[in-house]
């Protein structure tokens, strides 16, 4: 599945594997309302300035309509950005289509679960 292909290259800091799983339309809705484009997302997983310590997705879910499907989970992680620590447990929105025979993310949004 496309999801965990995405996330084994956040694993693993494979910014290649990342890039493969996404949309050259894709997008990132930020918790501060912001976005974040493929370029700049693909650039993070790689970047020296993201680490992940631990992370794992649970109560996955799934609608489809057509070409296109919500993928509904809980997104956990714990690591550094910028210097800061953080451990999240967010509930993700992700919009996965299939285009030309091939599956990919073209949107995510998480919120965080208080």
């Amino acid at each position: 599945m496309v999801m965990e292909q995405f996330d084994r290259g956040w694993k693993t800091k494979n910014p290649a594997l990342v890039d493969s799983s996404l949309s050259p339309q894709y997008l990132y809705f930020t918790q501060s309302g912001k976005t974040f484009d493929r370029a700049a997302l693909i650039a993070t997983a790689g970047s020296t300035v993201y680490t992940l310590q631990t992370m794992e997705r649970d109560n996955l879910t799934i609608q489809i309509e057509g070409n296109t499907a919500v993928v509904n989970t809980i997104w956990k992680g714990k690591g550094i950005y910028h210097g800061e620590s953080f451990d999240d447990r967010q509930r993700c929105s992700v919009t996965v289509t299939k285009w030309n025979g091939k599956v990919r993310i073209l949107s995510e949004h998480c919120t965080p679960i208080r």
